[in-house]
């Protein structure tokens, strides 16, 4: 491939917040959001991840609606709706040579996401993160398969624990499930479903 590749695109965003009370705050919320191909998705020379100069960009519609509380000291959290249109998103079918490796797709993602914090003392914090998230092609050979790497669970916790100003130790947990595995367009193998548990210890001075 060789000459310039040139686009204009908009992008931008509307909110608007209501205070429901002094401690809970309701938005909603929609944009326009753009991405343009990297330089390997259009001139990449790996037979494995071939390029294709003709990708154009991608263009995503997202509608958003939430809720964030703080009803004590001792816990705050969010809850949060999403959808999104996305048009002409880029995805890659290695060993397929019809598809020329690269290509755009329409896709449609929704998810909710729910976040809660608690600071029980000075030396205790907990949080819990739940992720929800549908993210599947939308018309094409692809309609109604779900797209890769996207989690369709996604749970995370952890604690903290400082014993005094220099000392802290963290254990965090996530747990992934219905991931549909890489470059499985095709939705014919079985998912991912794994967990990871961390643990970290520090010191400052």
């Amino acid at each position: 491939f060789t000459g310039e590749k040139e686009n204009d695109e908009w992008s931008y965003k509307f909110s608007l917040d209501h205070d429901l009370s002094a401690k809970t705050k309701a938005w909603i919320s929609w944009s326009l959001a753009y991405r343009l191909p990297s330089a390997n998705d259009v001139i990449s020379s790996d037979p494995t991840f071939p390029g294709n100069p003709a990708l154009v960009p991608v263009q995503s519609r997202t509608f958003e609606a939430g809720i964030r509380t703080r009803p004590s000291r001792l816990l705050d959290g969010s809850l949060t709706y999403y959808y999104s249109q996305v048009e002409d998103d880029i995805y890659s079918e290695p060993g397929a040579p019809s598809f020329g490796g690269a290509n755009n797709a329409d896709v449609l993602r929704q998810g909710i996401e729910l976040s809660l914090k608690s600071r029980t003392t000075k030396k205790l914090s907990l949080h819990f993160n739940a992720a929800f998230a549908d993210a599947q092609f939308d018309g094409g050979t692809r309609d109604g398969n779900r797209l890769t790497m996207v989690p369709e669970w996604q749970l995370s916790s952890g604690i903290s624990l400082r014993p005094n100003a220099n000392w802290t130790l963290a254990l965090n947990n996530v747990y992934v499930g219905g991931q549909v595995r890489f470059f499985d367009v095709g939705n014919t193998l079985s998912q991912n479903v794994y967990n990871v548990m961390n643990a970290k210890l520090s010191y400052r001075w």
